[in-house]
């Protein structure tokens, strides 16, 4: 079971791409063992994340997807808000609507849905 402690080993474990760029960051000592989550998840996986939409890896942004769909399936409210206020904000940010919903799964789409309710329209 995913749990917030467990959060980056799974998705490092889950997803060889992240954790090529994970080691990447920490070679150049962007992370540390102190570094959060929400850093960690915000300087190298939505950035995979984004680079995989833009060049259009769908085996990638599929995995990757899967993987954030299992966070926010969570029951533990501190992987939810790394699900939505890091990734699923940036990605707001960063790409249109339509690009988005597409690729979401059920509980990854209310989320993108609720955030679309108070950011600015993208």
């Amino acid at each position: 079971m995913m749990t917030y402690d467990s959060l980056l080993n799974d998705a490092l474990n889950n997803i060889p791409e992240f954790a090529a760029e994970y080691s990447k960051m920490v070679e150049k000592g962007y992370f540390d063992h102190e570094t959060g989550n929400h850093i960690i998840f915000s300087w190298a996986f939505v950035p995979l994340l984004a680079n995989a939409i833009n060049e259009k890896n769908d085996r990638l942004v599929r995995k990757i997807f899967t993987f954030v769909e299992s966070m926010a399936s969570s029951n533990d409210n501190r992987i939810q808000e790394v699900c939505d206020f890091t990734i699923l904000e940036e990605l707001y940010d960063q790409f249109p609507i339509s690009k988005l919903l597409p690729l979401l799964g059920e509980n990854t789409r209310k989320g993108y849905l609720a955030i679309s309710e108070y950011m600015l329209p993208n």
